[in-house]
Order: structure tokens, then C-alpha cells, then sequence
């Protein structure tokens, strides 16, 4: 049986809290917590997306004053779920 961190935390428990990620319901706290620390920062941008095998996907990119890219990269909630398969 395959469940995802999201899909357990829904059944087992209820009033969480945790940091709030707009239009993403029951985001794990890890993603969510990076997305919280970073949602403020200047030149940072995010797109959050959902796969039916590796669970939620975090697509980020951090951008200097000038406009170039700082940073990037993307974060799974279940990286290594397509070895599984």
C-alpha cells in the first residue's frame, strides 16, 4: 500500500499547525516550511505541482537585483518513488 505523507497526516491528524502555502491544501511541513521561510524574500518565485507518484513538487528559482539567477532547483515529497515501480 502506497500512501503519501499528505494522504497519512489527513487521516490521522486533524488541527495541525503548520505554515500556511496559498491554494495548496496539506502541503508537508517540510515543503511548506521551506516555502514559509522563503515566500518573502526578494526575487524569490516558486510553482507548487502534485504527481501521482512522487507526491507534491516544489519548483524554485531565487533571482538577484539585477535579474539573474541566484539559485534554483526542486523539491519532492516522495523523491525516490518511481524506483518502486
Amino acid at each position: 500500500m502506497k500512501l503519501s505523507e499528505a494522504q497519512i497526516r489527513d487521516e490521522v491528524m486533524e488541527d495541525v499547525e503548520q505554515p500556511d502555502v496559498e491554494g495548496v491544501a496539506n502541503l508537508p511541513a517540510t515543503l511548506a516550511r521551506f516555502l514559509a521561510e522563503r515566500r518573502d524574500m526578494p526575487g524569490f518565485t516558486h510553482q507548487v505541482l502534485h504527481d501521482e507518484n512522487r507526491g507534491w513538487i516544489i519548483l524554485w528559482k531565487e533571482y538577484t537585483q539585477t535579474g539573474s539567477v541566484r539559485g534554483s532547483g526542486q523539491f519532492y515529497e516522495r523523491p525516490y518513488a518511481w524506483i518502486d515501480e
